[in-house]
């Protein structure tokens, strides 16, 4: 057995400290709009990935290996957004990113409720924009952590842990939801990841809006 070496140096008033930090963040704007647009972006990314179970196997009617493959859209969209968010920090402000990632979204997930309310519902207009919308939250969620983190120093560890909550809550929120609502048919679908990719892009907003309105004045 290894012992700690390292002895304890309790810091005086940390538990008030912690509780008072919330309130510090959750007055900041900026702090609101990343850490809710990494939820929403979660949140639509959710509501299209749970939603593709049953619309793969008792609305298509497709096997168990097809689903698996075509699942793979998730991951690699999610990993090759967060190779060009890594290439590209330190050079593109994060308030950008954040903003460009919840555009992306909000298009593609408008380009797939054209799709699926023409009449073009197969696994193809289910994994394309839902593999686009992950490589959308690879892009923008890394961003908005650091921008949430930048909000006030000292808190940042505060910061780091609402930022990771608000994607699990609105990830189990809108699971959720899913199954509340789902009715056999793509449309809950549709419905939620619009509704999430909205909100994304409003929060995205805020933060890219006032920074701009920062840099105006200086």
């Amino acid at each position: 057995m290894i012992f700690e070496t390292h002895r304890p140096h309790p810091v005086p008033g940390a538990t008030r400290a912690m509780f008072t930090s919330y309130p510090r963040l959750f007055s900041s704007a900026r702090f609101c709009g990343f850490v809710f647009q990494s939820g929403f972006s979660t949140g639509a990314f959710f509501s299209i990935a749970v939603a593709s179970t049953y619309l793969m196997k008792d609305y298509l009617g497709r096997s168990a290996v097809e689903f698996g493959l075509f699942f793979l859209a998730f991951p690699i969209g999610f990993s090759s957004g967060n190779f060009i968010s890594s290439r590209l920090s330190g050079r593109v402000k994060v308030e950008t990113m954040v903003l460009v990632g919840a555009i992306v979204a909000i298009a593609t997930v408008a380009t797939q409720d054209a799709l699926i309310l023409s009449g073009a519902v197969n696994p193809w207009t289910i994994f394309v924009p839902g593999g686009i919308v992950t490589f959308a939250q690879g892009l923008s969620l890394p961003n908005a952590q650091s921008g949430a983190m930048r909000i006030a120093p000292a808190y940042a560890g505060t910061a780091a842990g609402v930022g990771g909550f608000m994607s699990l809550f609105f990830a189990a929120l809108f699971t959720e939801l899913v199954g509340v609502f789902a009715d056999g048919t793509p449309i809950p679908m549709i419905a939620l990841a619009s509704c999430a990719a909205i909100l994304s892009l409003a929060s995205a907003s805020t933060p890219f809006v006032l920074a701009r309105r920062r840099g105006s004045r200086t």
